[in-house]
């Protein structure tokens, strides 16, 4: 803004997390150039502890974020706005960020001697232009380029000679895009139309030793891949509304998207000795694939405002994602094809007692034409594949009532039903399952309450139904001895503090009653030998925030 004013936030909680950020600017040149930066720094010790290594900083996590913007506006019809975000981090464990060992998950903890850390850095250029044609006609330019990379390596010293895991690698990606925009608003007409450009580099280096043992079993493992692909997206649309009365509007859109994938991969895993079926090694595996996929999504609606404060609409929309290429972990190659669906949305909308009662809903229904589906199989062998058709239809509505001048409420719920009508083509125990990580209820409710002394008070409670992990839905006649089901979960978080003119302390609690949920596990993984992994979410935190205005 061309207004002076900075801000900073310290935070300080369990598990040694600390934060601190930053950010302000104003005008160089008034009501023409005005600049703003940004400072965020976190470091925590994280969830997750090692027996073995005795340490309870398995999954420390350390990050900063700079951001930069520059605003320029030289005249009444122009303005372009200039952004530039690095960001820093530290993360990762034995097989994933975040990952714990089995069989007893709640206990966060994996006992390899030697634990991944990954390191991340990101650079982010974006640059926006707009230009006001006439009082109805405006273009815009959307541009971004972003240069993201990780390695990965041993997080804590260790000895080669006892190392039962080393994860080193790199993984490198440059991405550009541009989006070209001209829109249009008159009385009755509202609409945009635009022309997108995507294109993608990654390039991709992996060399992981792991020495697997649970009980007499006990075997080597070493996975090598070097891969790099391409992904060029074009794409063509239109999206608007159109005043047939003054209550009722249509809704119209269109998109041509093309998109095309080129992908080249060598890779082999070796297990030292094999231990069949379940650990064959596959040696000089080349992937080389060069698709094209498109498609012309269409949209159609309705929206009739029958009331001042009431409107319901009904909108028929297809979607669409391209397919592509890989290699897993256990050297297989494979390819999936694109997916397709139509999705049929009713939703009403309405304000209430002058604009301080919102009530909203929408009721959905989605057909799935060949559906991109994760198997995860036992670790190693994960796929993504196609299943012949499937449904989900739901309904979800949402509350928010401004009570008094004090006072505050909010409530949401979410009903959603899944199933692959038919997944015959791949396995037809699947078909009839839900699609995994997709609860059935979701239920969340919360208040603020904000006193004339200063003080102020939240507290919000969410729950959530269980779910699948797997496209198996095991325990079933497809995995009868595994059991991946997330049980249902309900996570309270509170807040009280004290506002003054120029600063802000709270003292918060996330998770309140430590409440223990997974929300992915895979209990057949062989990487553990019988153990599982398993992504759990965070544990019981409080802490204390600091905010100062100036």
């Amino acid at each position: 803004s061309y207004e002076w004013d900075a801000r900073a936030r310290v935070e300080v909680a369990d598990y040694n997390t600390r934060r601190f950020a930053i950010a302000g600017g104003g005008p160089i040149v008034d009501d023409t150039l005005a600049f703003r930066v940004a400072i965020d720094y976190r470091e925590t010790d994280g969830f997750i502890e090692n027996p073995t290594l005795k340490r309870d900083d398995v999954d420390s996590d350390e990050s900063i974020n700079v951001r930069a913007k520059l605003l320029w506006e030289p005249g009444d019809r122009f303005r372009a706005l200039f952004t530039y975000i690095y960001s820093e981090g530290i993360a990762g464990t034995a097989f994933g960020t975040g990952a714990v060992e089995g069989p007893d998950f709640a206990a966060r903890e994996v006992n390899y001697n030697n634990v991944t850390r990954l390191d991340i850095d990101t650079n982010n250029f974006a640059a926006s232009f707009n230009y006001e044609l006439t009082d109805a006609l405006n273009v815009e330019l959307v541009t971004t380029y972003t240069d993201a990379g990780e390695v990965s390596g041993p997080r804590f010293p260790f000895d080669p000679e006892t190392t039962n895991i080393l994860d080193v690698g790199w993984d490198d990606e440059e991405v550009t895009t541009a989006d070209l925009r001209l829109r249009y608003e008159s009385e009755r007409l509202r609409m945009v139309g635009g022309l997108y450009y995507f294109d993608a580099d990654r390039q991709r280096f992996r060399d992981l030793q792991a020495l697997l043992t649970a009980g007499p079993l006990s075997t080597t493992v070493s996975i090598l891949e070097n891969s790099g692909s391409e992904t060029g997206n074009r794409a063509a649309y239109l999206d608007g509304e159109f005043a047939l009365s003054d209550s009722i509007a249509l809704l119209f859109g269109a998109r041509y998207d093309r998109e095309d994938v080129d992908v080249d991969a060598q890779g082999s895993t070796i297990f030292d000795p094999e231990i069949p079926p379940i650990a064959v090694s596959s040696v000089g595996n080349v992937l080389v694939a060069d698709t094209t996929f498109d498609a012309f999504l269409p949209k159609l609606g309705l929206r009739w405002t029958f009331a001042d404060n009431q409107n319901l609409g009904f909108v028929v929309q297809r979607g669409y994602r391209p397919g592509g290429a890989a290699n897993n972990q256990a050297g297989e190659q494979y390819e999936y094809g694109p997916e397709y669906l139509w999705n049929y949305e009713l939703s009403y909308r309405s304000v209430w007692l002058a604009n301080r009662l919102l009530f909203s809903a929408n009721l959905y229904y989605m057909d799935w034409e060949e559906q991109q589906a994760f198997i995860q199989g036992d670790g190693l062998s994960s796929i993504t594949t196609n299943a012949g058709e499937s449904r989900l239809y739901g309904l979800e509505a949402d509350l928010r009532w401004v009570v008094s001048d004090t006072w505050s409420f909010f409530a949401a719920a979410g009903f959603n039903d899944t199933e692959f009508t038919d997944f015959s083509a791949v396995d037809p125990l699947l078909t009839g399952n839900e699609f995994p990580n997709s609860p059935r209820y979701q239920v969340s409710t919360g208040t603020i309450a904000s006193f004339d002394s200063g003080f102020f008070l939240s507290a919000d409670v969410s729950y959530t139904d269980g779910s699948f992990s797997d496209t198996a839905n095991s325990p079933s006649a497809a995995l009868p001895d595994v059991d991946n089901r997330n049980d249902a979960y309900t996570v309270v978080n509170t807040k009280i503090g004290y506002q003054a003119d120029w600063w802000t302390a709270n003292l918060f609690a996330r998770n309140l009653f430590d409440e223990d949920y997974t929300l992915r596990m895979n209990r057949a993984d062989i990487r553990s030998l019988g153990e599982g992994f398993a992504t759990l979410g965070d544990p019981r935190v409080v802490g204390v925030e600091f905010f100062v205005d100036f």
